[in-house]
């Protein structure tokens, strides 16, 4: 059974008080498949006020890096009434020669951008022995003072046919609930995440709800990505999405609970084993 785990996405600035941390749904996803034991590659853009240096201190993976002449640049603004996002930079588009061939083989693949930058021959082509795809990047648009809004245009699933799971949150659909019968469509797994809330598994025209656990939630930036990831590698491995749910749900709870990616540190040997392959 396959170790190994690419996700495909910019690296991110994260803007945090008065200075800057690495993020992106590569940063977090590629953090917690590493946690699960997974052996981690990323494609990626950013520029070089990006240091990666920062990033490999809590992973050590493979990084193909595509220079940019801006790094993607993020704030996220936690409300009562929910997350304000804002992007303040737009790194460079990722196209598929850029993904090493060899990369793919025997690879469980998540495709995760954060702002549009996976070309369409990317998305199209960029198949594993499980794929996924996070559609929160393609559903992101510049609002008035870089506010993140969403962008209804549903056009880059037809680029998506052939994933096996599909994943999205109930934040990213902003008024657009409609969107989510489309989603059906595209993979024969959708899964909804939706924070506090837990989890809702569509599978075979049935929906099933994974409930989460009540917590004191510290951080809850990248616990989208940390279940994405949780996700794969579970179903990688024993084919069950109910049971890769509820995983998902147990892991993403660790990590909300403090600040930054999960980590090997945060995640007990029997879970690491749990996800990990045979």
């Amino acid at each position: 059974m396959t170790d190994s785990f690419l996700c495909l996405g910019n690296f991110t600035l994260d803007i945090q008080g008065d200075g800057v941390v690495p993020g992106g749904s590569v940063f977090y996803s590629g953090s917690a498949a590493q946690a699960l034991g997974m052996n981690v590659r990323i494609v990626a853009g950013a520029s070089r006020s990006f240091h990666l240096q920062d990033a490999a201190d809590l992973q050590s993976t493979d990084v193909k890096l595509i220079d940019g002449s801006h790094c993607t640049t993020m704030e996220n603004v936690y409300t009562e009434s929910g997350r304000k996002q804002y992007v303040h930079a737009e790194g460079p588009t990722i196209p598929f020669a850029a993904v090493p061939s060899a990369w793919l083989r025997d690879s469980v693949v998540l495709l995760c951008p954060v702002f549009g930058e996976l070309e369409t021959e990317t998305a199209r082509r960029t198949r594993g022995l499980v794929t996924g795809a996070s559609v929160q990047g393609w559903l992101r648009k510049k609002g008035e003072g870089g506010r993140v809004e969403c962008y209804a245009e549903t056009r880059f699933l037809d680029d998506l046919q052939g994933i096996d799971v599909l994943f999205f949150s109930v934040e990213d659909l902003g008024d657009h609930p409609e969107m989510v019968e489309q989603f059906k469509c595209v993979a024969p797994i959708v899964v909804e995440t939706r924070g506090p809330g837990g989890a809702n598994v569509t599978m075979d025209n049935t929906t099933l709800h994974f409930p989460a656990q009540k917590i004191v939630e510290v951080d809850p930036t990248g616990a989208g990505d940390t279940f994405a990831a949780a996700f794969l590698a579970h179903y990688v491995r024993h084919r069950s999405p109910p049971a890769a749910a509820e995983f998902a749900v147990r892991m993403a709870e660790v990590m909300v609970e403090r600040v930054g990616p999960l980590t090997g540190e945060h995640v007990m040997p029997a879970d690491g084993a749990l996800a990990g392959p045979e």
